[in-house]
């Protein structure tokens, strides 16, 4: 008996067949790239260029605190997510001016890649336009090279709008959640910010009782874990309340 010999459809052909368009990827990351390293040419020359200010040395204090298991200083745990990143970055690098201030650095780095996450909801020329800004504004490039939470700041505003825009879905409303909790938790300006992008989102997710106590659940979870630095300092999510407002 013999088999008829059945030629394969179009649909299933390898994947290997298929042509990748790499020169128009190229041509639209191309802006992108040349933006990144631009930016990581500016904040990189400002990263030893000068000692820890105040602010900055009682926040680097704190991060010692917590890689070592010391005492939190009550009145400096107003800003508990660049402490946190200070402090991964002491543990991975050791204790010094540039470890403490590599979290900003990459925080700014990575504006870049939000804002192109961005570009379709407004457009491209305007989202390249903005990150020009960024990359050439010199507040941008101070706020990204000391240790603070302000730039930390405007990436987490910066990617709760990309969730913002995307479809409403479980994951996105967890997600949205998290980074709307971590708002307050890098800088006290954003217990202002956070409330006017709430607002958005129970509009966003307006009828989806689920995503919305997903939501809420979230973020009153993130809150927690970060202040207390995962439940092992108990005292710290009366502390930052305390600090930040």
């Amino acid at each position: 008996m013999n088999t008829a010999d059945v030629s394969p459809t179009r649909d299933a052909t390898s994947l290997l067949d298929r042509q990748i368009p790499l020169g128009s990827w190229l041509l639209t990351a191309a802006p992108w790239l040349g933006l990144l390293l631009v930016m990581l040419g500016t904040r990189l020359y400002g990263l030893r260029t000068y000692p820890l200010d105040p602010h900055e040395a009682s926040l680097a204090a704190n991060a010692v605190a917590v890689v070592s298991g010391g005492d939190l200083s009550a009145t400096d745990w107003a800003q508990p997510v660049p402490t946190l990143l200070a402090a991964l970055s002491f543990f991975l690098f050791g204790p010094g001016d540039g470890a403490a201030r590599l979290p900003s650095i990459l925080a700014s780095l990575a504006l870049v890649p939000a804002l192109a996450l961005l570009a379709r909801a407004l457009g491209r020329d305007t989202a390249l336009a903005a990150a020009v800004l960024l990359t050439l504004s010199p507040t941008v490039a101070l706020a990204g090279t000391r240790l603070d939470g302000a730039i930390v700041l405007v990436l987490l505003a910066s990617l709760a709008a990309a969730a913002l825009v995307r479809e409403p879905s479980v994951s996105g409303a967890v997600l949205l959640g998290a980074l709307l909790a971590a708002l307050p938790l890098s800088d006290p300006l954003g217990w202002i910010v956070a409330p006017a992008m709430l607002v958005l989102a129970l509009v966003r997710f307006r009828g989806n009782g689920r995503s919305l106590a997903l939501l809420g659940t979230s973020a009153l979870v993130t809150l927690a874990l970060v202040s207390t630095v995962l439940f092992t300092r108990p005292s710290g999510l009366a502390m930052f309340l305390g600090a930040s407002w």
